[in-house]
């Protein structure tokens, strides 16, 4: 065999392999373009609402470690009246906002409220008890719902009203007659909790 013939085949050989790289580098080019430029669907309103309870659900214990009141445990001074832990409150607050789902004005609305709880410490100092302003949960706005958050997967998330970029939640729970509302907008392409109130009972 003379080096002529050796040479051929082998670049033959060697010239469908690079036809066969470039045409899978091509391949996986274009999909790597449609992967990239892929937008998730909208979460919805009412999902939205779900998806933050389940965190919170998941999160709750370790959120309710962080003191957010001063004086009130056998461990500080007793002695003293209770009084807001701004450092505490502003790592409770940081802590939700990592769920995503929560806007600034749900945020700030909580600064305000313990604004004016230490304002009512000043005016009425409190020793024992109960802390006012911190007697219930922040989140499910009652003192009793472990049932409600154990069987979240049973309630039901209406939306009752959504004009421009605002919506309006309903959840009922099956296991009891809490009915909890929430004011929802739609923020950098997402919907985010504005407001959160406790209307049990009412019609």
């Amino acid at each position: 065999m003379n080096s002529k013939s050796f040479f051929l085949p082998l670049f033959g050989f060697y010239y469908l392999l690079l036809l066969f790289l470039i045409g899978a580098c091509s391949g996986n080019t274009s999909a790597d373009a449609i992967s990239t430029f892929k937008t998730p669907a909208t979460i919805s309103p009412e999902e939205t609402v779900i998806r933050f309870l389940e965190w919170y659900k998941s999160n709750r214990h370790e959120l309710n470690k962080i003191p957010l009141v001063l004086n009130s445990t056998a461990l500080e001074d007793t002695t003293k009246p209770y009084t807001v832990n701004f450092e505490g409150t502003e790592h409770y607050l940081s802590e939700l906002k990592k769920c995503g789902y929560l806007s600034e004005k749900y945020l700030s609305s909580w600064r305000d409220y313990f604004d004016k709880a230490a304002q009512n410490w000043k005016d009425n100092p409190q020793f024992e008890g109960p802390p006012d302003y911190f007697d219930y949960d922040f989140i499910m706005l009652s003192q009793d719902f472990t049932e409600e958050l154990k069987e979240l997967n049973l309630s039901n998330a209406t939306l009752n009203q959504i004009e421009n970029d605002f919506a309006y939640v309903v959840l009922n729970f099956k296991v009891s007659p809490m009915k909890l509302s929430y004011q929802l907008s739609h923020n950098g392409g997402k919907w985010q909790i504005d407001d959160i109130q406790n209307i049990s009972g009412q019609e």
